[in-house]
């Protein structure tokens, strides 16, 4: 079986950085399936509760629309699948800038 070599470029280091921010984003899913599964009324009864702790300040009647929204189940769990596809895509983009920047630096490294 003959080894392959890849030189290891910023493009190549940016995707090697997304697949490890891909598979943080699957182990920390995996991680909040489980809890949810287990507890998923209490988890979304504490969740109301911390947001109207956070908020409760708060008197303006369009936050307080809000904070009603996130009481129904329906509307916290949709709530909570967009703040979930916003996470996943910050992770790659953050995992793919800095296995970018290591791939770069290495590179001037070796160079030296």
């Amino acid at each position: 079986m003959a080894g392959i070599l890849v030189i290891l470029t910023p493009a190549v280091g940016a995707r090697l950085g997304a697949l490890s921010g891909a598979l943080g984003f699957l182990f920390l899913m995996l991680i909040l399936a489980m809890v949810v599964a287990t507890q998923g009324e209490k988890f979304h009864q504490m969740a109301v509760q911390y947001i109207q702790q956070y908020f409760s300040g708060n008197t303006d009647p369009e936050m307080q629309k809000v904070l009603d929204l996130y009481k129904t189940p329906r509307t916290f769990w949709w709530m909570m699948a967009l703040g979930s596809a916003m996470s996943l895509i910050v992770s790659l983009i953050l995992a793919a800038i800095g296995g970018a920047l290591g791939a770069a630096l290495l590179r001037a490294k070796e160079r030296l």
